[in-house]
């Protein structure tokens, strides 16, 4: 019985992350869809959609390198990496070298960047 109570939470919780990774696809694709009409974009907020990418990528159980992170962001490639830096800096991402290839990096949300995804979003 608890067993089953078990695999009933965690379903549940798989349900509920993949809601809010649907709700922060929809955010960051409204985004995308503004920037095209507006033209130049011009309401930029490239940490947020950094942290919405890498939250709907983690959900999918893929890993984002920093260079996908930077064409997510939507900004050139250097302002991408100062609000990579400074996420990084506020704990809310964690930067890992491939294993493979160590010219490689990976970020991935911490425990306080989840939590911030899932309270605004």
């Amino acid at each position: 019985m608890l067993r089953e109570a078990a695999d009933h939470i965690d379903s549940r919780q798989a349900e509920l992350l993949g809601n809010v990774a649907d709700r922060a696809m929809a955010e960051y694709g409204r985004r995308r869809t503004r920037d095209k009409y507006v033209g130049e974009p011009i309401f930029r907020e490239p940490g947020w959609d950094i942290l919405l990418d890498l939250y709907v990528m983690t959900a999918r159980g893929k890993r984002v390198s920093i260079s996908s992170a930077c064409i997510a962001s939507n900004v050139p490639h250097t302002t991408a990496l100062r609000c990579i830096a400074v996420l990084e800096a506020q704990k809310l991402i964690v930067r890992t070298a491939d294993a493979d290839d160590h010219r490689r990096h990976y970020i991935e949300l911490t425990g306080d960047g989840q939590m911030l995804i899932e309270r605004c979003v």
